[in-house]
């Protein structure tokens, strides 16, 4: 990827047409920052605004601000095989189903493309599932579309090996 945007960036600087590098990988771990992208620093915070907003709602159990967040095509997959539309998630927060007591998402990772971000991350939470607290320690995929504003519209965990 790195080659990728070294060659891109040769080419604008050399004034020849670029191609096919419709996207580039924007990470602070790459040379170029979180520049990498034109035009992406206020893409990336929105996005990151957005992750942090859906987080806040999930432990504050705001299902009015999950729906304001989510597509309505959102589909929400759980590391245990569970899959639910956002009509399904909304009701497990509303009812207490689950209670997010504590979520924290670590080693972040963010790509844009146009209007379409992708984040992984750690998600370690504590949640009551089942009247029991439990630990949950996962791997997440969220891919997010801005139209209006950026919205969840995939959301996919798995456990940590």
């Amino acid at each position: 990827m790195r080659t990728a945007i070294l060659i891109t960036t040769l080419g604008l600087f050399l004034g020849f047409a670029t191609t096919g590098c419709s996207h580039l990988r924007v990470d602070t771990g790459n040379f170029w920052g979180d520049r990498a992208q034109l035009g992406s620093t206020e893409n990336r915070n929105e996005v990151e605004r957005a992750i942090e907003r859906f987080r806040w709602a999930m432990v504050e159990r705001r299902p009015d601000l999950i729906l304001h967040l989510s597509a309505a095509i959102l589909t929400f997959g759980h590391s245990m095989g569970v899959v639910q539309s956002r009509e399904e998630f909304v009701e497990v927060i509303r009812s207490g189903a689950e209670i997010f007591k504590r979520i924290d998402l670590t080693d972040r990772r963010l790509t844009l493309s146009g209007d379409v971000a992708i984040e992984r991350h750690h998600f370690s939470a504590d949640i009551v599932y089942e009247g029991k607290l439990r630990n949950f320690e996962l791997e997440v995929v969220e891919v997010w579309q801005r139209s209006d504003r950026w919205r969840l519209i995939a959301r996919q965990a798995v456990k940590v090996q």
